[in-house]
């Protein structure tokens, strides 16, 4: 039986500071005792695409929904070929979300007479 320890916020926060994707602990308990295990490379890159600390801090709002969803739901489903799916496809929206708040900035700046 597997068991799952979820990252502390603090965590994740290191993981996303420091570009690495958050690792996620398994105990797996067998005859040599407990053994921790870390993401397949795929996944951990998938969820480095999550990072927003270099983002400027209103940008950041937008795209820390998006890295802490990633990393839930990989927490809660784990890995595998949909997996690697849904995080390619919640980069894409994350992506979008970033740019739709850019261009609504921009909008707004606009409309306030300021470059």
């Amino acid at each position: 039986m597997l068991m799952q320890i979820a990252p502390t916020s603090a965590e994740r926060l290191y993981a996303a500071q420091h570009g690495a994707g958050i690792q996620k602990y398994l105990i797996i308990p067998n005859q040599e005792g407990p053994h921790t295990m870390s993401l397949h490379p795929n996944t951990e890159h998938l969820l480095s695409l999550f990072s927003y600390v270099h983002l400027p801090s209103s940008l950041q709002v937008v795209s820390r929904k998006f890295h802490d969803l990633a990393h839930d739901l990989v927490a809660s489903y784990g890995e595998g070929p949909e997996a690697s799916a849904m995080l390619r496809k919640l980069v894409e929206a994350k992506d979008c979300a970033v740019r739709q708040a850019v261009i609504s900035s921009t909008a707004e700046t606009r409309t306030d007479g300021r470059r």
